[in-house]
């Protein structure tokens, strides 16, 4: 890897491997993916065979820090475990840090994440800014104390919905791992590459527009990739499954881009991509 580059691995829904070679950031983590009927009717634990797995699979052996959008168990299920094997520090709200706290990460590799929260691990640069969750807003609320699975969906409350924005000398990203819209929340944030959340993403066209424009369009992205588009309720390693609606997202999404010449592309799972 040339030392100017910045690479990325998709590894479903909005679990993203960031590295430049020197220093590796994660997303959520999420590699357990518990089967729909698990989700809805039974209880919900991380699988350290599967993150294993996943991790070994991808070629991950350390990463520098997890970073985590929402608390929803798609999300931040596995966050802690992930930390575990890899030696990251955890970076989130309050309700993530309570799940890594209930699998008994020490305090020191826990970061407080609020609205505006900035942090640096070698030469990347993450803000957290505030955000909010696609509609319907399923679990609201805070987790207020130390989670301990396995325990039903509803125990991952959101806690609150973070944009990434990650700079690197390489070239800026932005992170939108919900599609929601928080009109002014990226007021001043220019990126070269918007990955962006198709699972959520608003049904109306005005919707649709008003989040492209927030998200992409003032943001001056060259490129934009779609992420939150697969079949959570799978392995990971099946070969991908499209959520019902994602196809039709990801259209609407290639034809903006293309109309304002921006680059659009589907990252493949577990390959290396270079994002600069």
């Amino acid at each position: 890897m040339a030392p100017a580059s910045l690479q990325v691995i998709f590894l479903g829904t909005t679990t993203l491997y960031l590295s430049d070679g020197e220093t590796h950031l994660l997303t959520n983590g999420f590699f357990t993916r518990p089967p729909l009927t698990q989700m809805l009717f039974g209880r919900l634990a991380p699988s350290r065979e599967r993150i294993g797995q996943a991790l070994q699979r991808a070629g991950i052996q350390q990463v520098d820090a997890l970073l985590v959008g929402h608390s929803h168990y798609d999300h931040a299920l596995d966050c802690a475990e992930v930390c575990r094997q890899t030696g990251a520090v955890l970076a989130g709200s309050v309700s993530t840090l309570n799940i890594g706290r209930g699998a008994g990460l020490p305090e020191e590799r826990l970061y407080l994440a609020n609205a505006g929260s900035i942090f640096s691990w070698g030469k990347f640069r993450v803000t957290f800014l505030p955000w909010k969750h696609s509609f319907p807003r399923f679990y609201p609320g805070e987790i207020v104390t130390p989670l301990v699975p396995p325990v039903p969906v509803s125990a991952y409350r959101e806690g609150g919905t973070f944009a990434l924005f990650i700079e690197h000398p390489a070239g800026s990203l932005l992170i939108l791992e919900s599609a929601g819209i928080l009109p002014g929340a990226l007021k001043g944030i220019r990126t070269r590459a918007v990955l962006l959340a198709v699972a959520g993403f608003p049904r109306l066209p005005a919707g649709r527009e008003r989040l492209f424009r927030e998200a992409v369009l003032n943001t001056g992205a060259q490129r934009v990739f779609p992420i939150h588009h697969d079949h959570f309720f799978l392995p990971l390693d099946n070969p991908p499954v499209l959520l019902p609606g994602s196809r039709a997202v990801m259209d609407w999404l290639e034809r903006r881009c293309r109309q304002e010449g921006i680059g659009f592309e589907v990252l493949p799972p577990w390959e290396r991509t270079a994002l600069f």
